[in-house]
């Protein structure tokens, strides 16, 4: 056990519980917990370190939690920072608002993610050198017209899109984001099921909502255009005075204190274009 109003230094390893009011560093951290109000800095480290600011191990086997950034040649265990993650090697979770990595074996949960080969990655932007990437048109049962970006890995992958409507009386615009799977590849078929969410706006003082899953059975034209189409179960959710016309098969609507909320089911199709073999900005990051 140490504690240091500064700064601790321990040349060989340590264990145990470890606080310092600035920061701690070590050659081995082989179990514990490590605190430190600005960095915690290792060269192996276990257990769980905790810093305001940075968390630094060239290799790491436990927790890492910081409030800015963590960074890692190799990490096996849990980073999970306010900012950004970055490790070579990455085996359980990454979650931030930025993670970056070569190799992730298991989930990446942020904004934006980055790496050489991800299948698991859960974000608005996902740039899997490996992965897929691509671009829509789309509509649906308001007939709203949809572009759509789409990355991630081979089993997870997120969108984020903007919708218009030509000659809508109240709401013509939306914006669209949202995860998908792909649950069946296979050379001409495949079978996508999608959850988003879509905020419509006029950009004064008009606004609703509404929550999507879809099942998207889809077929490859060939090596770059692909088309799904398939049904979709819809929550919208609107003040009275905001809330456009429904569009689609409503199965119920209630009402509360001026506000309505509705289920009701609708359709999604789309033509898309490929682009994970054509030119796209790509930095690959390595960590020393």
């Amino acid at each position: 056990m140490q504690f240091a109003g500064v700064y601790n230094r321990v040349l060989n390893k340590a264990t145990g519980l470890q606080f310092a009011g600035l920061a701690n560093k070590t050659t081995r951290f082989i179990g514990g917990l490590q605190f430190a109000t600005l960095a915690n800095m290792d060269q192996q480290a276990a257990g769980i370190q905790l810093a305001g600011l940075m968390n630094s191990a060239v290799g790491s086997k436990g927790i890492a939690i910081a409030g800015l950034t963590n960074i890692a040649r190799d990490s096996s265990r849990i980073q999970i920072a306010g900012l950004i993650n970055k490790s070579r090697y990455s085996s359980f979770l990454q979650f931030s608002s930025l993670n970056i990595a070569e190799k992730v074996r298991g989930i990446q949960l942020g904004l934006i993610n980055m790496a050489d080969s991800s299948d698991y990655a859960v974000g608005v932007i996902n740039i899997i050198k490996n992965g897929e990437k691509s671009i829509s048109l789309s509509t649906d049962q308001s007939f709203f017209t949809h572009a759509d970006f789409r990355s991630g890995g081979k089993v997870l992958y997120g969108l984020i899109g903007f919708g218009y409507q030509p000659g809508a009386e109240k709401i013509q615009y939306a914006l669209n984001v949202g995860i998908g799977v792909h649950v069946m590849n296979y050379e001409k078929f495949f079978l996508d099921t999608e959850c988003e969410v879509l905020f419509f706006v006029d950009f004064s003082d008009k606004s609703f909502r509404t929550s999507s899953a879809m099942i998207l059975p889809g077929y490859k034209l060939n090596k770059h255009w692909e088309i799904f189409a398939g049904p979709a179960i819809n929550f919208a959710s609107a003040d009275k005075d905001d809330a456009v016309k429904t569009n689609g098969w409503i199965w119920s609507r209630s009402f509360n204190n001026e506000h309505v909320s509705t289920f009701f089911f609708g359709f999604k199709s789309a033509l898309f274009y490929d682009i994970s073999a054509a030119c796209f900005l790509y930095m690959q990051i390595r960590c020393s």
